[in-house]
C-alpha cells in the first residue's frame, strides 16, 4: 500500500512538475538564491559544483548529502568547504530553500500544501510539516 501511495505521489509530482517547472519554478529558485546573496564565482570549483547540484536537484526527493557525494567533482571536503562559505550545513541550506520555494508556490501559484510538499522534495506531508 505504501509503495502504491509513493508511486501515486511521484506520478502526481511529475504531472505538477511538468506544469510548473518550466520557467516559473526555475525563476523562483533563481530569485530566492539571488536574494540570499549567493555568489559562487568567488568559491572553489568543487563548491560551485556542489551549489549548482543543490539548485538543479532542489525539488527532487533524491537530493541528499549521499546523492551529492555520488556526483563527480565533489567530496566530503566539499561539504566542509560549503559550510565554511555559507555558514550553515548543506541540509539546512536545502531545507531553507525548499521552504522558501514552498511558500512562494502556495502564495503565488495557489498550490495546496500536500502538492507543494511532494513537489519540493518531501515524500510525505508530515515530513514537510516537520521541516516547516
Amino acid at each position: 500500500m505504501l509503495l502504491t501511495l509513493l508511486g501515486y505521489k511521484r506520478k502526481q509530482k511529475n504531472l505538477i512538475m511538468s506544469e510548473l517547472r518550466d520557467a516559473t519554478v526555475d525563476q523562483m529558485i533563481n530569485e530566492i538564491v539571488s536574494r540570499r546573496g549567493v555568489q559562487t564565482d568567488r568559491m572553489p570549483p568543487d563548491v560551485q559544483r556542489w551549489v549548482h547540484l543543490i539548485h538543479k536537484h532542489l525539488t527532487s526527493d533524491e537530493l541528499s548529502i549521499s546523492f551529492l557525494l555520488e556526483q563527480p567533482g565533489v567530496s566530503k571536503k566539499t561539504a566542509e568547504r560549503f559550510r565554511m562559505y555559507f555558514g550553515q550545513t548543506t541540509k539546512s541550506y536545502i531545507t531553507t530553500l525548499r521552504m522558501e520555494l514552498a511558500l512562494r508556490l502556495m502564495r503565488e501559484e495557489n498550490v495546496d500544501a500536500m502538492t507543494v510538499a511532494v513537489y519540493v522534495g518531501y515524500r510525505s506531508r508530515s515530513t514537510f510539516l516537520k521541516a516547516y
